[in-house]
């Protein structure tokens, strides 16, 4: 299995019903290419990890890229490992925006989520580096 964690910031633009239409387009290609994975969003940052068969994996992250709703795109990691963190993901979303409460109650969800991770597969690696770098983000 072949993951990709990468941090990219959003155009100032993008609004969250632009989101939202991305994310849905995202979770039905996805499914179509047996792609998994989770998208964090936090003050224009987008963190994101992608896990599938390398090839797909890869000509997502190229049309990624391409996207001009993404700029300043950084990849975090790339990992060759043995199994999926979330096998029931097409695409997992957390926005992290809002007020101070509900960011605090978006966190408690998303360590929620990074608890239900295989990480008996072999991708102990990419879940340490996809977690930390998701609680670095929130430190901003």
């Amino acid at each position: 299995m072949y993951s990709i964690i990468y941090e990219s910031e959003a155009h100032a633009d993008f609004s969250p019903t632009a989101i939202f239409k991305m994310l849905l387009g995202a979770k039905n290609y996805n499914r179509e290419h047996g792609i998994t994975g989770c998208i964090i969003f936090y003050k224009g940052v987008f963190l994101q990890l992608l896990e599938g068969a390398e090839e797909e994996v890869e000509k997502l992250f190229g049309r990624i890229k391409e996207d001009n709703r993404h700029h300043d795109v950084k990849v975090i990691l790339e990992n060759d490992g043995n199994g999926r963190l979330w096998e029931d993901w097409s695409m997992a979303f957390y926005d992290l925006s809002g007020s101070d409460k509900d960011i605090t109650q978006k966190r408690q969800l998303l360590e929620i989520y990074f608890n239900s991770a295989n990480t008996d597969k072999g991708s102990n690696e990419v879940f340490r580096v996809f977690k930390d770098t998701a609680f670095d983000l929130l430190q901003e």
